[in-house]
């Protein structure tokens, strides 16, 4: 819905359907690049639209599909980057001393490898204390200027039920000791939404407040840069490393299969060959 209020409709909302063409389109996407939208942004505008489009053509209202003949940008991969046992450590350890309010949140982005959109969605009522369970079932989406809607996850795989540590249980204990206090002190009114990591008013943070003290965050603790998203990549590669099997990572990150698990992580995972060797040695070798 936002892609189509906001990077659709006012360039070609005024346009009949009847006069789009290759060569329009093509020049759209080109246009929105300049503009700042990024490659992966334009990918998503050809998607709504050839599948809007495809439609249109179903029921002839269009010959056919305007978005067929053209090229969307092929997306920049970037790097994938993660921390390693001891560097979360020096981070969460560095976030408790100076009692950085993001700690909880640094935590619980690690040790349960959420999106920072499905964080910023969480509420109390998605936390079973005695099952030390966490249901994911929403993220935020914001807007420009202070709106914002929730969402349900990305996929139907997104919306799922996490098992937390009991170190987890403690960390969310102390966030809900904050969010108490803050409710009580709070100079501004409260925005009662039951939020797990609320703003200082109650109303859903922001990735850019949580990024930008991400940043301060990993400067103060002298750590390589990474993304605040790299945090999920970090969870994967602790678990998977360490010998969780990849269908209970692939669950817990929210993959709809574990072969996209798979695909993304695979070439991380240590070599198991002599591994594999020695134990079918061991099998098949006479007494």
């Amino acid at each position: 819905r936002w892609i189509v209020r906001s990077r659709i409709i006012p360039h070609l909302g005024e346009s009949m359907i009847t006069d789009l063409d290759p060569i329009k389109m093509q020049a759209y996407y080109e246009f929105m690049l300049k503009q700042g939208s990024s490659a992966h942004q334009v990918r998503t505008i050809h998607k709504v639209l050839r599948v809007s489009l495809n439609h249109a053509v179903k029921l002839h209202l269009i010959a056919s599909n305007p978005c067929t003949g053209t090229t969307p940008p092929k997306p920049k991969h970037n790097e994938m980057k993660f921390f390693d046992e001891q560097q979360v450590k020096v981070l969460l350890e560095t976030a408790l001393e100076i009692e950085d309010r993001f700690h909880p949140l640094y935590y619980i982005a690690i040790h349960t490898g959420m999106r920072i959109s499905e964080i910023m969605g969480l509420k109390w009522d998605d936390l079973d204390w005695e099952q030390r369970t966490l249901r994911v079932q929403r993220q935020v989406k914001h807007f420009k200027g202070e709106s914002y809607t929730f969402e349900k996850p990305k996929s139907r795989s997104g919306n799922r039920t996490i098992i937390l540590g009991s170190t987890a249980i403690e960390v969310l204990q102390d966030q809900k000791d904050y969010v108490d206090t803050l409710k009580a002190e709070g100079e501004q009114e409260w925005t009662e939404l039951d939020l797990i990591f609320p703003s200082r008013v109650g109303t859903p943070l922001t990735s850019s407040n949580i990024r930008r003290g991400f940043r301060r965050r990993l400067k103060a603790s002298g750590l390589p840069k990474i993304r605040f998203h790299d945090l999920r990549h970090t969870a994967a590669t602790l678990m998977l490393n360490h010998g969780i099997p990849v269908l209970v990572a692939s669950r817990r990150l929210g993959h709809s299969k574990p072969s996209i698990t798979m695909d993304v992580y695979g070439h991380l995972l240590p070599s198991k060959q002599q591994e594999a060797a020695d134990l079918l040695d061991s099998l098949i070798s006479p007494d």
